[in-house]
């Protein structure tokens, strides 16, 4: 409900170029270590996500951040973690392609600490009614390869 209602204040506010607003907040209580005889809790995380679409949602953009909260007595890390960035651009108005660009910060597991992650990504869906669609759909996708393929003589 609070991000229904962000986005109708920030689409107000931006002249309606905002077409989605949305927030998530996640409490995260990490894996409980039973090797020792009071299996203690190694710590516990909160993070925090905003996702904005523009332009009908072809163009979104979400930024997060993530907080250890250590408890007494535990040696974790406590405070800022890392960030996450992603950007996603559907250029065509049908969305059926995306194309994506993050960055996100990982525990590093082999080295402990954290690691940047970097990437890009290109992407195509589609969706179809039925499971009948789809069959339809790839055989006549298949039968256009290989119409292409193999083109007929003149």
């Amino acid at each position: 409900q609070l991000s229904r209602y962000l986005t109708g204040i920030v689409s107000e506010y931006f002249g309606g170029s905002v077409s989605s607003l949305d927030l998530d907040i996640t409490y995260k209580d990490n894996a409980v270590d039973f090797t020792s005889a009071n299996a203690i809790t190694s710590g516990r995380d909160l993070q925090l996500r905003m996702r904005g679409g523009f332009a009908e949602d072809r163009i979104t953009i979400q930024i997060g951040s993530q907080f250890g909260i250590a408890r007494p007595g535990v040696n974790v890390q406590d405070g800022f973690i890392g960030e996450d960035i992603v950007i996603e651009i559907q250029p065509i108005k049908d969305k059926q392609w995306r194309f994506k660009v993050y960055q996100r910060s990982e525990p590093d597991l082999a080295g402990g600490g954290f690691r940047n992650r970097f990437g890009i990504g290109l992407s195509f869906s589609r969706e179809f009614d039925s499971f009948g669609d789809l069959r339809s759909g790839i055989s006549k996708w298949i039968a256009s390869v290989k119409k292409e393929k193999h083109p007929p003589y003149q």
